[in-house]
């Protein structure tokens, strides 16, 4: 069943964000969306942000995927997106390559902001986030391109809790394992690296690396750091490791609509 309707965006303020909600146009997209039957929507009259806008507007609960013509139309959506909705439910869902270059080539910063909406997809289908809803913001090359499944990847990650018991040696083997190299300091991720008793480490999962502070075998601290002052940023009772999952075998990859078990809605 297609529904078609046409709604008026409204830009300016705040108060033409609350015009637009209550447009009745609006409250019938939040009721197709809330309805499993629906299964195909038309909407018209939107341009720009206004698509922001009408997503914020209908996304209560569920996982939904935003698919744009290109890279730079997806990168302004989401940041329509994060000024509406906040960035803790939004996630940019780049190709883990830069299409951009003549030959597309990986992308470090693409790899963790990818990752990252895994991640917040994998924790949202087993009931570990406190979100109702999570957006993922992509486009052609990065709906297209496969990622590891689910069990897989379950069973790939490394958690690290303080108060842990672990070798220095067990840690240095499995991020090896994890096709992460050893380096004299981490700058991007992938990395690690050894002094004394700490184990500095850059994990494909975050934008920043964490300092592991060990006393002898006994996880004391696990520090979020700035690279460039080597200053902490931030405490965490536990960090989960990514191995480098854009080197995992084809057998073992699926389409971010699989991984999703179908619980997906595609905008």
């Amino acid at each position: 069943m297609v529904n078609n309707l046409s709604l008026q965006p409204h830009m300016s303020n705040t108060v033409s964000e609350d015009r637009f909600i209550r447009q009745t146009p609006v409250k019938e997209l939040i009721s197709w969306i809330n309805n499993k039957e629906e299964r195909a929507i038309i909407i018209e009259g939107l341009h720009s942000s206004a698509k922001a806008f009408a997503i914020s507007a209908a996304v209560e609960k569920g996982i939904h995927m935003v698919l744009l013509n290109n890279r730079e139309d997806a990168v302004y959506c989401c940041g329509d997106l994060y000024k509406l909705m906040g960035s803790e439910r939004v996630f940019f869902f780049p190709s883990s390559k830069n299409h951009n270059l003549k030959n597309a080539q990986k992308d470090s910063s693409h790899q963790v902001q990818r990752t990252a909406a895994i991640n917040a997809v994998k924790n949202y289908l087993e009931g570990e986030s406190k979100l109702q809803s999570i957006i993922l913001v992509g486009y052609p090359h990065s709906f297209c391109e496969l990622i590891i499944n689910i069990k897989s990847l379950k069973s790939s990650i490394l958690k690290i809790s303080r108060g842990d018991t672990l070798s220095h040696e067990f840690v240095k083997e499995t991020l090896i394992a994890y096709s992460f190299e050893r380096v004299d300091f981490v700058s991007e991720p992938g990395q690690f690296a050894l002094r004394g008793g700490l184990i500095d480490l850059f994990s494909y999962s975050h934008n920043r690396p964490w300092r592991l502070d060990f006393f002898g075998d006994t996880v004391e601290k696990i520090k979020m750091f700035d690279i460039d002052t080597q200053r902490s940023l931030e405490e965490s009772e536990s960090i989960d490791i990514f191995p480098n999952i854009y080197e995992t075998p084809q057998n073992d990859q699926v389409d971010i609509f699989t991984f999703s078990k179908g619980e997906s809605v595609l905008w």
